[in-house]
């Protein structure tokens, strides 16, 4: 299979169509003009070579800015991932009840414990008021929301914390761990 294509003035990465265009810019400055996508920060980047080592290091780059687009990580691929291999996620699982006055209980209680979770793995001062106070929202709805809808917020809730906090791919495992000890087989449909 190739990954490369070769057409001067234009080479293509084949799997992803990125490419490094040369140009014919000749003056007294400039060796020649080049376009390329992926560039630097943007999709999308042209620049002047003064000589042939210049546009051999520009190359040099392109392929690392190529690469780079390859080994970005995909949280939202992380989260879907985390989220199917959960059975506390299984839609299934939670039924249209109201919560029970223990069953608020049970949940109050599992909400302070993954609370101190969030204590143990080190947040600053900041993201843990913004933590307390969406883990106390969860607290909050189970008055009014049915096991499914709360379900929902709660699911919302943990991956809006994770996403606006940039919690790391290590901590993330953590705490969908913690949440898959502590919620597992909750309220389960009989």
């Amino acid at each position: 299979m190739k990954i490369f294509q070769l057409s001067i003035p234009t080479i293509i990465h084949k799997p992803s169509e990125f490419r490094f265009e040369i140009l014919p810019y000749h003056n007294q400055n400039y060796f020649c003009g080049i376009k390329y996508s992926p560039g630097k920060e943007n999709l999308f980047d042209e620049n002047l070579c003064r000589s042939w080592s210049d546009l051999k290091i520009k190359f040099s780059n392109w392929l690392d800015f190529v690469e780079r687009e390859f080994i970005q990580i995909d949280e939202w691929s992380l989260i879907e991932q985390e989220v199917n291999q959960n059975e506390l996620l299984q839609i299934q699982s939670f039924n249209n009840e109201a919560f029970l006055d223990f069953e608020k209980e049970i949940v109050k209680n599992r909400i302070k414990a993954l609370r101190n979770k969030f204590y143990e793995l080190g947040f600053a001062n900041s993201d843990l008021d913004f933590i307390n106070e969406k883990l106390n929202l969860l607290i909050e709805n189970t008055e009014r929301l049915n096991k499914f809808d709360w379900k929902s917020l709660f699911l919302g809730t943990i991956i809006s914390i994770i996403i606006q906090l940039s919690i790391s791919q290590e901590q993330g495992h953590q705490i969908w761990r913690f949440i898959h000890d502590l919620f597992n087989n909750l309220f389960l449909s009989n």
